[in-house]
């Protein structure tokens, strides 16, 4: 039975978002089916998330594949005004977020708090994101709601890597695509002459 006009009751949502999540290909296709203008929607009562920001978080590129070809927009906003490429920064695979860029996330879109996706990845300690997403270009100098940047928020939760990370790139983000891959850059302080290290 074909019900595309009628809206899917919360339960059926929730179930959605969450075999999106655990990439079971069927049951997504079927809701699809019956509720193809539903696409977007958002698990209000368990994940606050859409069906594309979860299956993006766990990785799942053909379930990523298939929303998007069903119409999910790349920076539809759940829970806080979290978009997929968010989530993904906080804690998904660097691989998914460079896809999401691909497919046309936008780099530096905002939350409700104002957080970007670098701002998550810094505070989350997600180190591939970091370093991907300045390689993109994502802004060190962008504030959230409170007027703190993503070093700040660096220092402000005690992620000293990520500080030393972000330093680094705002030193000299002519090398952004040159990030370290294997430890984050320590800048050394300088000798001073007749003194001995």
């Amino acid at each position: 039975m074909n019900n595309q006009s009628s809206q899917p009751l919360p339960y059926q949502v929730a179930d959605f978002v969450t075999f999106a999540g655990l990439g079971v290909l069927a049951p997504v296709v079927k809701f699809l089916d019956q509720y193809n203008d539903a696409v977007d929607l958002v698990d209000w009562g368990r994940q606050g998330q859409t069906a594309l920001a979860n299956a993006a978080r766990f990785g799942y590129r053909d379930i990523v594949d298939l929303l998007l070809k069903r119409g999910a927009a790349i920076d539809a906003k759940g829970y806080e005004g979290k978009t997929a490429l968010i989530v993904v920064a906080a804690g998904g695979s660097g691989e998914m977020l460079e896809y999401l860029l691909q497919k046309g996330a936008v780099l530096d879109e905002k939350d409700d708090r104002g957080y970007t996706a670098l701002m998550w990845a810094v505070r989350c300690e997600n180190k591939d994101a970091v370093r991907l997403l300045l390689q993109k270009g994502a802004s060190t100098v962008i504030k959230n709601n409170d007027g703190d940047t993503p070093i700040m928020i660096a220092k402000i939760y005690d992620k000293t890597k990520m500080a030393a990370l972000l330093e680094w790139a705002e030193f000299s983000p002519a090398l952004k695509r040159d990030i370290p891959r294997s430890r984050p850059f320590k800048l050394s302080q300088p000798k001073q002459q007749g003194m001995k290290p």
